[in-house]
């Protein structure tokens, strides 16, 4: 403050600690104490679409990243226009200004190291960072990759075809566009997702929800969510991650201000509210997220995008897979939550069959073990089968591993 009191005429005894704990116990808005105490008036945030249905955000500001006006709105300005934010200023990778803040540019670049050197944190998400003036990210990608050079650098760009840009800017993952997919699980929507996939030139997330959209319990209840457990899983150029709650199959979001599904009810959402998770939930995702996680170690090998494939198959079924050499991975996922779906295995991987199922979604049977050229799923059951000659294989490195323990053990 005292550094800042040459420009704002403070009232006298100013004491924002004494403002902001005046404000906690009174449920005073913090901004109308800014005003009271300081003098000015502080614009809530929003979101950087026409249109958009979030609200304004009025718990937080932007920053003026530039001193002067975009040349694109300048000659739109009278000389004795107030300072204003509006949306020309917040979209500074479109309409950047001439003179960069650098004072402010250098505090962010400092934040960065201290958080780096303080904490050793393995990386940063930039939020709404795709607004950001691309000199500002390169010199803060700089300094983080010159301290960790293995540092993970997420972009919260929410769509996939945005990725050649993500990547040419310094990001090394990005949000995606899993989140609207997610929002309607069709066929078509799986497959022109996963089948752009392979292509991308940056990893994206695979989620089955996000601390922004609904929970995925609210699209078709446990069996769903279970069933794309699987499926993203093992999907190319792809990071699955997990919502908190999501592996206890939580029914409470954290927000909705994406893929809202709710219809405008007036709905409990943890961001604004206490949350507790449910933790004696009977059937919780944990087991399977556990056992997805030690089956794909095995096939990382196999897993990679030149050895994608996506097969036929029937209606409200999606087949992908990864095919190399002796090595098949096939995942299966019926999206119909009423009928069965019958797949034919050797018309899905010609040649491969048959093939042994190694895992499965379904809480009320397994068809783990069994070996077969034609396959039946269950309503919303997904299972990944793998061909016979590798699971031969499979078997003889698991006895020789359990030989191997009883031999350390005796």
């Amino acid at each position: 403050m005292n550094h800042l009191s040459w420009k704002y005429p403070f009232k006298e005894h100013t004491n924002l600690d004494d403002s902001a704990i005046y404000a906690a116990k009174t449920g005073t808005e913090i901004l109308a104490l800014v005003e009271q105490e300081m003098g000015i008036t502080t614009s809530p945030a929003h979101s950087d679409w026409i249109n958009d249905v979030q609200p304004i955000w009025t718990d937080i500001t932007f920053l003026r990243l530039y001193k002067e006006f975009s040349p694109q709105v300048r000659h739109l300005i009278g000389p004795d226009q107030a300072p204003y934010v509006l949306f020309d200023t917040i979209k500074c990778n479109d309409y950047p200004g001439e003179e960069p803040n650098l004072e402010l540019w250098d505090v962010l670049e400092q934040a960065v190291q201290f958080n780096l050197e303080t904490y050793g944190i393995d990386g940063f998400r930039i939020d709404i960072g795709h607004v950001l003036p691309t000199p500002l990210l390169t010199r803060i990608f700089d300094k983080i990759k010159e301290i960790n050079p293995n540092a993970i650098l997420i972009s919260e760009d929410l769509f996939n075809c945005n990725h050649k840009k993500a990547a040419n800017t310094g990001y090394n993952i990005m949000l995606g566009s899993g989140w609207n997919v997610m929002t309607e699980i069709t066929k078509d929507n799986l497959v022109a997702y996963i089948e752009e996939l392979p292509e991308l030139n940056i990893h994206v997330f695979v989620f089955a929800e996000t601390a922004d959209t609904p929970r995925i319990t609210s699209r078709g209840g446990v069996e769903v969510a279970r069933m794309i457990a699987v499926f993203n899983q093992f999907l190319p150029n792809a990071i699955p991650y997990v919502t908190t709650g999501y592996e206890m199959n939580e029914e409470q979001p954290l927000n909705c201000g994406l893929g809202d599904n709710t219809g405008g009810a007036s709905l409990s959402r943890a961001f604004f509210n206490v949350m507790q998770i449910n933790w004696t939930n009977p059937a919780p995702m944990l087991p399977l997220l556990a056992e997805l996680s030690e089956f794909k170690k095995e096939w990382l090998g196999l897993v990679k995008p030149d050895n994608f494939f996506v097969a036929q198959s029937p209606n409200n079924t999606v087949l992908y897979g990864y095919m190399h050499k002796d090595q098949t991975l096939l995942c299966c996922c019926n999206l119909s939550a009423d009928a069965s779906s019958q797949v034919d295995l050797k018309a899905a991987v010609p040649g491969r069959g048959p093939m042994t199922v190694t895992l499965d979604s379904s809480l009320t049977a397994t068809s783990i073990g069994q070996t077969l050229d034609s396959l039946l799923l269950a309503p919303n059951q997904a299972v990944v089968l793998v061909n016979k000659n590798r699971q031969i294989i499979r078997e003889r490195v698991y006895d020789e591993r359990e030989q191997e323990r009883n031999r350390v053990v005796a």
